[in-house]
């Protein structure tokens, strides 16, 4: 977790390699999260050095998982980070009654995350899975089309992506 001042050395390094933080989070585990907006200039393999801290392109998708039986959280490591994880699993920290999960979703998506997760949890069901930062519009209509079973649902049937140049006052 970033104190106050290592969060801010972090911003300075960040605006160094031309990258703007947009948003920060901490997950259960302690470990601190930030989404970085890169210029075109920026070099990522420069701004890694700087920072001291991996830097992925794209983002990850971080999320918390609080079973209901804190027991189960050894097997949900395991299950996520063993030899037969999912390969999209970059890393699982566990902490007290939780683990932080962060997946590469362009090798798993993240229905197949929650599919590994609920199958590690058939004999004690119940959870709570917490994203880190909001989803992407993508990964939601993905979690959906796959959940459903229903292919058909993409980008172009949000309804959102169709209102908000309405609500920002773009021409009609």
């Amino acid at each position: 977790m970033l104190a106050q001042g290592e969060r801010a050395a972090a911003i300075r390094a960040l605006d160094s390699c031309g990258a703007k933080a947009t948003s920060w989070a901490v997950a259960r585990c302690g470990r601190s999260y930030a989404i970085a907006r890169l210029t075109p200039e920026c070099d990522l393999s420069a701004l890694r050095e700087t920072l001291g801290a991996r830097a992925d392109e794209p983002a990850l998708v971080v999320v918390d998982v609080i079973p209901r039986d804190p027991e189960r959280i050894g097997s949900l490591v395991q299950a996520l980070a063993g030899a037969g994880g999912p390969a999209g699993v970059v890393d699982v920290k566990a902490s007290g009654d939780a683990l932080t999960v962060e997946l590469n979703q362009a090798t798993t998506s993240l229905r197949l995350l929650v599919d590994v997760i609920d199958a590690e949890l058939e004999c004690s069901p119940g959870r709570r899975i917490l994203p880190l930062f909001p989803l992407s519009d993508a990964t939601l209509t993905g979690f959906a089309a796959a959940t459903l079973r229903a292919p058909e649902i993409d980008l172009s049937r949000l309804v959102e992506t169709h209102t908000e140049p309405l609500l920002e006052g773009a021409p009609r």
